[in-house]
């Protein structure tokens, strides 16, 4: 019996589920992940103070957006329509970076349904750092085909009084 081999050691099984190894090659069991304090108030500061201000930041944006203007210029309208009691109407409201407001076909009836005001179009530039202390400060305006009738009555009222 001499051409018997010496038998062969199998290897050491693996361990079932995540492992680390040392230095020494030994499998080490990786520490539990569990919610530390740190971690918490870190998320908890993301989504106090990051979180709203993107949120605020793409509603901005999003008014440079055609058809949310288009939006704000139909809200705008039956605002005015319901305040005054009159008819108001305004073909196209367009907001341009950064701050110039353009407003085409603006149409403003007094409360017997004469024209008050007609403008074909009206250009403002405003200026953001008076925004910032709660004042708006016109740059430059602009003011076009436009008309507007305004009559004293005999009672000595005007047509612009209900504003």
């Amino acid at each position: 019996m001499a051409g018997k081999a010496p038998p062969v050691a199998l290897p050491a099984p693996l361990p079932s589920g995540p492992v680390s190894v040392t230095a020494d090659d030994t499998p080490k069991k990786p520490a539990k992940s569990g919610w530390s304090w740190r971690r918490l108030i870190k998320r908890s500061l993301f989504w106090l103070l990051v979180v709203p201000g993107l949120l605020l930041v793409l509603l901005v944006a999003l008014l440079y957006v055609p058809p949310v203007q288009n939006l704000v210029r139909g809200k705008a309208v039956a605002f005015l329509s319901e305040k005054t009691g009159t008819a108001v109407q305004l073909q196209r409201l367009r907001l341009v970076f950064p701050l110039d407001l353009k407003l085409e076909g603006l149409l403003v009836a007094d409360d017997r349904g004469d024209t008050l005001l007609y403008a074909g179009a009206f250009q403002a530039s405003v200026g953001w750092r008076a925004l910032t202390d709660s004042r708006l400060q016109l740059n430059h305006v602009s003011l076009s085909d436009a008309r507007s009738t305004l009559r004293q009555y005999p009672d000595s009222s005007f047509n612009f009084d209900f504003i």
